[in-house]
């Protein structure tokens, strides 16, 4: 029983990340900030990032490390990160967002990153593990 309630609960959670998903990429009264990963048009984005990402990537360690994305929106560097091969740790505060990025990473099937809910106040870094790159372009 405890086995069933597992599996439909991971089946649950899929397919409310998937209509979450297919909310943010094609009902145009979310107004956007970040593309939304995986997708090669957003619908009324407020900034593009790609033009912020070709700078900055540039200067990332050759060797690959943990990045922090503070502030991640949606996630968007946070999942670019991931993607050339660091694991990456997005931080943001609201709740939209934060589902939003799960919902992106289970559709997507990025695996070496998470995100997770807290305000960064002076407490919270100073329990925070180190990172080679620290991102805070959202914010």
């Amino acid at each position: 029983m405890k086995r069933h309630l597992k599996s439909t609960y991971g089946i649950t959670i899929r397919f409310m990340y998937q209509l979450v998903y297919w909310a943010l990429c094609y009902i145009p009264a979310f107004k956007l900030y970040q593309p939304i990963f995986g997708q090669d048009k957003s619908l009324s984005l407020t900034r593009d990032c790609e033009d912020r990402w070709e700078v900055f990537s540039k200067h990332f360690p050759e060797a690959k490390g943990s990045v922090l994305d503070i502030g991640c929106n949606l996630g968007y560097f946070t999942f670019k990160s991931a993607e050339i091969g660091h694991f990456a740790h997005g931080v943001e505060y609201d709740n939209f967002n934060i589902t939003s990025c799960n919902a992106i990473k289970s559709v997507t099937k990025s695996n070496n990153c998470l995100f997770i809910k807290h305000l960064i106040d002076p407490a919270y870094t100073q329990t925070m593990p180190h990172f080679d790159t620290i991102i805070n372009l959202s914010v």
